[in-house]
């Protein structure tokens, strides 16, 4: 998908509409992690014996729809506090050592019954960036500078690695040809391309909303590439169908990107500054900033 955006510039807010298929609630009070969400979800339409996990070495309570995934039958969640791992690379508090933490995801998928839905949220292209170049010269340091945007680069490039164990273990196990991949970024992050814009929660221009988003199973999927804007909402029904699981569409915004063309003419984005972004297909955008009363409209330059 060569145009995917995240419907929201938060990480909470983003995963909920990945699972669920549905836009963000445009509230700057945030529903993705209150302790009352039971929206349906990926993990709700799977049939109950499905082995369901997620793995990240970030923690589960910092902005993190834990409840949410808990109330969809997610019970086997493990997060910074969680893991058997100790090391702490950045010594921030906000991530345990990735490659270390893939380690335990691994050995947790050669444990999992089929069939299963696993999940694996990394953070290593998450602020402060940690830096992994001493602890893995190789692979955690490829690009060579010391700034904020080269160490989110090097991590970047540290995890097409760690991506390439997970796909190497799934062939091991026997069971790739057989399971369905979805790569998907949470959100942007800005690195001062519009001023003041840096990371990815403060504002909601291009970068912050624009997305990595890959699905592959070739023996489901026809290679080819999505040119029309996708948005994470489109990931759930599009799994479904892939998986042959029926569900009621009236439930869920996102449209299957099984069909050749999508209905949608304009996509929604909310920001989690109070930011409303209207953004159609031919480029345009109109932007509501809700709490000053302010509209915009401006021309992307995708």
């Amino acid at each position: 998908m060569s145009h995917h955006l995240s419907p929201s510039n938060s990480s909470a807010t983003s995963i909920v509409s990945q699972f669920t298929g549905l836009y963000p609630q445009p509230s700057v009070q945030m529903f993705s992690v209150s302790k009352d969400n039971y929206l349906p979800s990926l993990f709700s339409w799977l049939p109950a014996h499905y082995d369901r996990f997620l793995y990240t070495p970030g923690p589960l309570s910092y902005f993190f729809p834990k409840p949410f995934l808990q109330h969809a039958g997610m019970t086997d969640m493990v997060g910074f506090d969680e893991t058997t791992v100790k090391r702490n690379p950045g010594g921030e508090g906000l991530s345990k050592d990735e490659v270390l933490v893939v380690g335990t995801f691994l050995e947790r998928l050669s444990r999992a019954r089929e069939p299963f839905a696993a999940v694996y949220y990394s953070y290593l292209g998450h602020w402060p960036y940690t830096e992994y170049g001493k602890l893995y010269p190789a692979e955690g340091r490829h690009f060579g500078g010391s700034g904020l945007q080269d160490h989110y680069l090097d991590n970047l490039w540290l995890l097409d690695k760690q991506v390439e164990r997970i796909v190497e273990h799934l062939r091991q196990l026997g069971v790739l040809e057989r399971t369905i991949l979805v790569f998907a970024g949470d959100h942007g992050e800005s690195f001062g391309q519009h001023l003041h814009n840096w990371a990815h929660a403060k504002n909601s221009f291009q970068e912050n909303h624009e997305a990595v988003a890959v699905l592959w199973q070739p023996q489901v999927f026809a290679p080819r590439e999505v040119t029309a804007t996708t948005l994470h909402i489109d990931l759930l029904p599009t799994v479904l169908d892939a998986v042959g699981v029926r569900y009621d569409p009236e439930v869920i915004q996102g449209e299957s990107l099984f069909q050749t063309k999508m209905r949608r003419k304009v996509s929604f984005l909310w920001g989690n500054q109070g930011m409303v972004t209207g953004s159609f297909d031919d480029g345009w955008k109109v932007s509501w900033l809700v709490r000053e009363h302010v509209c915009t409209d401006r021309k992307s330059t995708r």
